[in-house]
């Protein structure tokens, strides 16, 4: 590739394209720390801690992910060349650590108003121009069209709309606050990691947790979280929040459910909420930053897990998923879905091993899942230390076995009664991680867990 005058360009040896689009990302403030002044001191440099698994997830798809920056610290006379080009190589050190590689860098050093004379030029290749992108594409035929920006600042915003890349806007470095420009970026996620999670989802691709597989889990596009609880267990931390959106690392609990939901291509999620709903409303509105169409059902008197649902069935004509919004899990829906579809039955709930089996579901089935017994144990009984976790999948016809305008448990009432009307239901055993944190003891695990990275989220 022929070098341009004043521009940086670094490309991967022996890189070829292996799909007609790409991601490109912004330096600062996306992949690494924006700092107060221009970087022209490595004291201040400091990679994004989220940039290196995000840049590997695109390298796992085999998408061609490159950086894309202005650097008018040249231009200004704050260094040289080199050490812009060392800042790169830094770049790539630190991410090489991590097993993420970029394709390519590509860095105007022009500003119209330069102090040094040489980089004195309003180049086209400065964003928010265009000439950068136009390059890139016409060196590796790419469809810019399908292809996607991240970035932090209006210029970056702006040169993607201005040359129709899909944009998303990301919260940290400046976060959109530089007010250089008027704009309205399509998406916000919160940083490059979230982003780039969402690029995967949309292009049609998934990082390896998530891969389908089976066609039948195309289905399954809708479904409900049931927040309404009271929480008194965990008080006096619920006084104040609902017990959904209580922390676990850095996330309220619902934001990593949605967050799971949309992995597995779940976009239609509807928030059955009760106690303090205006808080979760307000949190997640219409649910367009995280990727997804969200919609609210209060229960202004309690209905109880599957009343709580009876008011959305006219929304559920094909096969849906129901969590628990006290439960958090990194449960693979995919392949719970699949099994759902291979057993045929009316629904299908999650099972996993215990350690509470007296304040838990236990669940008894055959050599074949189908479930044949559901109960909560008294001291004495006899059983197996299996129990129910917080995710279900059920088909709409279920959804007629619970009635209208009263109170009407999920746990108590419609699976027991949904059993002995003969209705089929099946038990999916999984060990991975599905643990409830609807007690101060058990919320204090579940954060060790989170931290400890027993789960990942």
């Amino acid at each position: 590739m022929k070098r341009q005058l004043c521009h940086l360009i670094d490309i991967r040896r022996n890189f070829k394209p292996q799909k007609d689009w790409a991601v490109f990302l912004d330096r600062d403030g996306v992949v690494i720390k924006e700092t107060p002044k221009l970087l022209y001191d490595f004291k201040d440099f400091f990679v994004i801690p989220q940039a290196a698994e995000a840049i590997r997830l695109l390298n796992k798809e085999n998408i061609p992910v490159f950086l894309t920056t202005n650097q008018t610290v040249v231009a200004r006379g704050l260094c040289d060349e080199k050490f812009v080009s060392k800042t790169h190589k830094k770049i790539k050190k630190e991410l090489a650590k991590s097993n993420a590689f970029l394709d390519g860098i590509f860095c105007c050093l022009h500003s119209p108003r330069a102090d040094v004379k040489k980089y004195r030029l309003d180049c086209r290749w400065r964003k928010p121009k265009t000439g950068m992108f136009e390059f890139i594409a016409e060196e590796f035929k790419l469809n810019l069209k399908k292809s996607f920006l991240i970035g932090d600042s209006t210029r970056d915003i702006l040169a993607a709309q201005k040359i129709r890349i899909k944009d998303i806007l990301v919260l940290t470095g400046h976060a959109g606050k530089d007010n250089l420009y008027r704009f309205k970026p399509t998406l916000i996620k919160k940083d490059i990691l979230e982003a780039i999670r969402h690029i995967i989802y949309v292009s049609g691709v998934r990082d390896c947790r998530y891969k389908r597989t089976s066609k039948c889990f195309k289905n399954i596009k809708k479904a409900v979280i049931l927040c309404g609880g009271r929480g008194k267990r965990l008080r006096p931390l619920t006084d104040k929040i609902p017990k959904p959106m209580t922390k676990i690392g850095d996330k309220p609990l619902l934001e990593h459910l949605i967050n799971l939901l949309r992995e597995h291509g779940i976009i239609e999620i509807y928030l059955a909420v009760s106690y303090l709903g205006e808080k979760v409303e307000k949190y997640f509105t219409d649910g367009k930053k995280w990727g997804v169409k969200i919609f609210y059902s209060y229960d202004r008197k309690p209905l109880g897990g599957a009343g709580a649902i009876k008011p959305l069935e006219r929304n559920f004509n094909s096969t849906f998923i129901v969590l628990n919004g006290d439960v958090i899990t990194n449960l693979n829906l995919t392949k719970m879905a699949v099994f759902h579809k291979q057993k045929g039955g009316i629904g299908t709930i999650s099972v996993h091993k215990t350690d509470h089996p007296y304040d838990s579901d236990i669940v008894e089935c055959d050599k074949n899942f189908l479930v044949k017994r559901f109960f909560r144990p008294r001291l004495g009984d006899k059983f197996k230390l299996i129990s129910k976790t917080g995710t279900h999948i059920f088909e709409p016809k279920a959804l007629k076995f619970i009635p209208k305008n009263k109170k009407y448990s999920l746990e108590e009432e419609w699976i027991p009664d949904l059993l002995k009307k003969g209705e089929k239901l099946y038990a999916y055993y999984s060990k991975e991680y599905s643990h409830d944190m609807g007690t101060p003891e058990r919320l204090r695990k579940v954060r060790k867990d989170c931290k400890n990275e027993k789960i990942k989220l």
